[in-house]
C-alpha cells in the first residue's frame, strides 16, 4: 500500500496573474512540478497525471521529472476545471492509500511540504488539510473567529479553518463520505460553497446569515450556491476538520494572494527564476 494517492491536473492555459512566469505556463509548470517533487519528501506514492488538452512538451516534462516514481497519465481533451476535478475525485475514491492528494498546476510547494502534512494527518485524527494559507483567512469576514483551535505539532501549529482551495489533503474515508458534496464542484459549485458545507454550521446560523451576506453580494451568492446543490446535507451532514499550518508552506500562485508571512521570491530563486 502507498503513503499517499495523487492526482495531479494540469491545463496549458493560464488563469490569474502567476507571481512567476505570467505569460509562460510552460516554465510556471515546470518549477511547480519541481516543486511539488521535492515537498514529497520520502513518501511512497502513486501519482496519477491528468492533461486536459496539453501539448506533447507537457508529457515529456513529466516524464523527465518522474523517473523513480510509480505514476500514470490519462488524457483529456480540455473538459476543464469542473470535470477534471471529478476525475481527481472518481480516482482518488479509489485509492490503495489511506490518504490521497489533490493537486492543481499552479501551487508551489517548499521543500518537504506534503510529507509534514501526511505526518501531521496521519498522527492527528485529520479529515482534510491544505498547505496554503490563503490570505483570506485573515482579510475575510467568513473566517473571523472569536477563538481559533489549533494542534502543535513538532515545529508547526496547525490551525483548523472553513474553507480552501481544490488543492488538498484528504483522508479517504472522510472523502469517501463527503463524496456526493465534493462532487458538487462538477456541477458549477463554488469552492467556497463547498467546503462550508462539509466543515460548519455557519450556513444553517440565521445570525451569521445575516452577519455576512446581508450586506455583501458574493457572500450571499455564496450562500445561495450553498442552498442550490448541497441543501439536503447542511442539516444532517456531520461536520468534519480541515487544517492548515501556520506558516503555509505552499501557495497558490496567484499573485494577489500568496500564502502570508513567507519570503516566496527568494524561495523562488532557488528554482533559477
Amino acid at each position: 500500500m502507498y503513503d499517499l494517492t495523487i492526482a495531479y491536473r494540469i491545463y496549458p492555459k493560464i488563469s490569474k496573474v502567476p507571481a512567476i512566469y505570467p505569460d509562460n505556463k510552460f516554465k510556471m509548470s515546470e518549477i511547480c512540478l519541481k516543486s511539488f517533487l521535492n515537498g514529497l519528501g520520502n513518501l511512497n506514492v502513486k501519482i496519477f497525471i491528468i492533461f486536459d488538452g496539453c501539448p506533447d512538451e507537457y508529457r515529456d516534462l513529466f516524464t523527465n521529472e518522474l523517473s523513480g516514481f510509480d505514476y500514470e497519465f490519462i488524457n483529456v481533451d480540455g473538459i476543464g476545471n469542473g470535470n477534471t476535478f471529478k476525475l481527481q475525485l472518481d480516482l482518488l475514491s479509489k485509492a490503495d492509500s489511506n490518504f490521497v492528494y489533490f493537486a492543481e498546476d499552479d501551487y508551489f510547494y517548499l521543500n518537504n511540504s506534503i510529507l509534514d502534512l501526511f505526518d501531521f494527518a496521519k498522527n492527528n485524527n485529520v479529515d482534510f488539510a491544505t498547505a496554503y494559507d490563503h490570505l483570506d483567512h485573515y482579510n475575510h469576514k467568513l473566517h473571523k473567529e472569536s477563538k481559533l483551535k489549533t494542534i502543535k505539532y513538532k515545529n508547526k501549529t496547525y490551525t483548523k479553518r472553513l474553507t480552501t482551495t481544490m488543492t488538498f489533503l484528504a483522508n479517504k474515508k472522510s472523502l469517501i463520505e463527503c463524496y456526493d458534496i465534493f462532487e458538487t464542484y462538477s456541477r458549477n459549485n463554488w469552492d467556497n460553497s463547498m467546503w462550508l458545507a462539509i466543515t460548519s454550521s455557519k450556513l444553517i446560523n440565521p445570525f451569521e446569515f445575516l452577519r455576512l451576506a446581508f450586506k455583501d453580494i458574493q457572500m450571499l451568492k455564496m450562500y445561495v450556491k450553498a442552498y442550490i446543490y448541497t441543501s439536503k446535507y447542511l442539516f444532517s451532514n456531520k461536520k468534519y476538520s480541515l487544517w492548515i499550518p501556520n506558516l503555509g508552506t505552499a501557495t497558490h500562485l496567484d499573485n494577489k494572494f500568496l500564502s502570508p508571512g513567507v519570503d516566496w521570491e527568494k524561495e523562488f530563486s532557488k528554482y533559477s527564476i
